[in-house]
């Protein structure tokens, strides 16, 4: 509950931009030109830059051991690809993260405490630059 708070508390002023809305690496598909074709499209939208950024990298949360390396290498990897972080990364990535909390509930996923217990602590690792 604490996390939640402090989240909240510390939403950045942002500017928006042009988002996916729900993008992880299954919106993309190839073009057959060597590309790729973003697909889904029925949640575009503007929102804080970065949301698209914070949603790739925290879909790889599930409640599993390990699952915030691969998120922070994910996110580190897009990062260094794009050049710089937007400003409210930080506060986007622990967002999209408390989002996911009810995934293994809804998805009847056994040891379902665990893994809420594990995603909490995902987000509070993500929260930590918020505080």
């Amino acid at each position: 509950v604490v996390v939640v708070a402090v989240v909240a508390a510390s939403r950045p002023a942002v500017g928006s931009a042009p988002a996916h809305g729900d993008f992880n690496i299954g919106q993309l598909i190839d073009d057959g030109a060597g590309g790729l074709a973003l697909v889904d499209t029925d949640t575009l939208c503007r929102a804080p830059a970065g949301l698209d950024l914070a949603a790739y990298a925290t879909n790889l949360l599930s409640g599993r051991t390990g699952d915030i390396d691969r998120c922070l290498r994910a996110i580190d990897g897009v990062v260094d690809g794009h050049g710089s972080a937007p400003d409210a990364l930080p506060w986007l990535m622990a967002v999209t993260a408390l989002r996911r909390l009810d995934r293994p509930i809804r998805r009847g996923k056994r040891r379902w405490p665990e893994r809420v217990t594990r995603l909490l602590a995902d987000v509070e690792t993500l929260a930590a630059p918020l505080r």
